[in-house]
């Protein structure tokens, strides 16, 4: 999801990205499920960008280039473990980043 938007205050037009990123956890859930489930977890495009190191020009952000370059590098993510790092943004906790957990396979 991208497009602009206009800030009230001062009338400037900013560009905006979010993904909804859908990922498989055996946390929380509900009760009596066991295994894995699903959930859908809402991240802005700058913060998973921040995460996985990805540079880009401000002005690149909602182009559809800069969005199918993002799409490509979280492709690189598949069947990896991650971890999210949240924080208070305006009083509510939010999403913002995550990282790759090392390997923990057992073969030698």
């Amino acid at each position: 999801m991208s497009g602009s938007i206009t800030d009230e205050r001062t009338g400037e037009v900013r560009p905006w990205s979010n993904r909804v990123l859908r990922v498989i956890t055996d946390e929380n859930l509900e009760s009596g499920h066991y295994g894995l489930g699903f959930i859908n977890q809402k991240i802005k495009t700058v913060d998973i960008c921040r995460s996985i190191g990805f540079n880009y020009r401000p002005e690149e952000l909602g182009t559809p280039n800069f969005e199918n370059s993002v799409n490509d590098a979280l492709k690189t993510f598949f069947d990896k473990e991650i971890e999210w790092s949240v924080s208070i943004v305006k009083g509510t906790a939010e999403v913002t980043g995550f990282r790759v957990l090392p390997s923990t396979s057992l073969k030698k």
